[in-house]
């Protein structure tokens, strides 16, 4: 299911929206275990690990302070196979949330059937900055010592209050390439009112975001300041889902990771010293598409064809047999009919988002126009029901007024 929604002009609220955070009580109904010394950390469930920090890292919102020093906590959930692997180094996710003790929620698929490692901050949470990046920076650390993470893929993300948190978490350490924004923006500077820290995203040349809001939610009306605020050279993209001030749903919240990820590939340049990594990525991700539906496949097996070609592994002395075999899978799968169905369903929905992009460029739309758009797309929706586009066009439709 995909989610293109958007809105230029997002309705301002005048409600405060209640902090929810992201995992549901019943994604943490056990505690995570401490990790023992000297015992090897399970894999596939949160372990609790105690770190330290000094005090001496920034707190770039406000200059001069500094971060809390003293004792905090992370969970950690390490990838199945990790151990074996001795030789593997993992993309690694760091989530904070604004109650503190986030759970994996939405992203728990993702990060297991991937292979990732997930750093879960304890005691970051709403409130000041000071225990929110010494907790950053002691579990950052710790976790970089202590784990076979792979430098250049680490990602951060956190619902409302956290998502503010993670836009700092990847300005102060080395290596993030991807932000995952999650029903709210940048923090905000503490000595200019209203205007997001963005100072450091110079020293991040790989980085890319991707934000989710709810289209009822206040902190919406954020999309327009981050597309002005963010520098040029950084990959953005912007969504709305159905939704007040809650996290993405699970379909949204993996896409996200994914086009995040993909970015990172696009955007590192394809070096010899990458080969093995995007060899080892290519057939991980050929493995977890087998069971797809059709189109889902087909559509991920293209993106990775190209990725196959930049890095050198469809023909040549660095070539894999998986690789080679990319394209004749995709030309068996162009034929199936679901697939097919797929397509056209697409081409129907691409031709209604044309209709709504020269709307908007005429200006403010039109009451008229709005109705002539929710026709169009729940005609999308009618037509080529179940599929990809329709989930699309039926949101669409709904957003420009028509009844779901």
């Amino acid at each position: 299911m995909r989610y293109r929604l958007r809105p230029l002009v997002i309705r301002a609220f005048l409600v405060v929206a209640l902090v929810i955070s992201l995992p549901s009580p019943a994604a943490r109904a056990e505690p995570p275990a401490a990790a023992i010394e000297g015992q090897p950390i399970p894999e596939g469930k949160p372990t609790r690990i105690e770190c330290s920090h000094d005090g001496s890292g920034p707190i770039l919102v406000s200059p001069g302070d500094k971060a809390q020093a003293g004792t905090f906590h992370y969970d950690v959930v390490l990838p199945s196979g990790y151990h074996a692997a001795a030789d593997r180094r993992y993309p690694c996710l760091f989530i904070a949330g604004p109650a503190g003790s986030p759970g994996l929620g939405d992203f728990g698929n993702w990060v297991r059937s991937r292979g990732w490692i997930a750093i879960l901050l304890v005691e970051s949470r709403n409130g000041p900055w000071e225990p929110i990046l010494g907790n950053f920076y002691a579990a950052h650390d710790d976790a970089i010592r202590r784990f076979r993470i792979l430098e250049g893929w680490k990602f951060a993300t956190g619902f409302s209050g956290g998502s503010r948190a993670s836009s700092l978490f990847v300005q102060s350490r080395p290596g993030f390439g991807g932000l995952f924004l999650q029903g709210a923006g940048f923090a905000y500077r503490a000595d200019r009112q209203g205007e997001y820290y963005t100072g450091e995203l110079t020293k991040v040349p790989h980085l890319a975001v991707f934000g989710a809001f709810g289209n009822s939610d206040p902190n919406a009306s954020e999309i327009e300041r981050l597309q002005r605020a963010l520098p040029k050279t950084i990959a953005l993209r912007l969504e709305t889902f159905e939704g007040r001030h809650v996290g993405p749903p699970r379909p949204l919240a993996e896409e996200g990771l994914a086009w995040l990820e993909a970015r990172l590939w696009e955007r590192l340049p394809a070096t010899p010293e990458r080969r093995t990594a995007a060899a080892q990525h290519l057939r991980d991700r050929i493995t977890a598409l087998e069971s797809a539906a059709p189109y889902a496949r087909w559509k991920a097996l293209g993106e990775l064809s190209v990725f196959a070609g930049r890095y050198g592994l469809k023909s040549g002395p660095g070539s894999i047999p998986e690789a080679a075999a990319l394209d004749r899978t995709l030309a068996e799968l162009r034929q199936d009919p679901t697939v097919q169905r797929e397509l056209l369903a697409a081409q129907a929905l691409a031709r209604a988002e044309q209709s709504e992009a020269n709307e908007r460029r005429r200006g403010k739309l039109t009451d008229l126009a709005s109705r002539s758009l929710a026709r169009q797309y729940a005609e999308v929706s009618r037509q080529y029901p179940d599929t990809e586009a329709a989930a699309t066009a039926t949101q669409k439709a709904a957003v420009f007024g028509a009844a779901p």
